[in-house]
């Protein structure tokens, strides 16, 4: 997570889903980044579609798809 998260955050991203059992890696991650990022933890892939779809798939902080 602290190589994928601040790649995240440099390309724009508002939310980045990761599995539950990676929530152990945040305390690797830069703070701008936690303090900019929405950052979710899912056990299911279901919880993962269920973001996706309440919030819509964001491709940048200016774009929806």
């Amino acid at each position: 997570m602290k190589e994928k998260l601040p790649a995240a955050h440099r390309s724009g991203a508002l939310t980045a889903v990761f599995p539950e059992k990676n929530r152990h890696d945040m305390v690797n991650v830069p703070e701008e980044v936690k303090n900019d990022l929405r950052v979710v933890f899912a056990d299911e892939f279901s919880e993962v579609m269920g973001i996706a779809l309440k919030e819509g798939i964001l491709t940048s902080r200016h774009e929806m798809v």
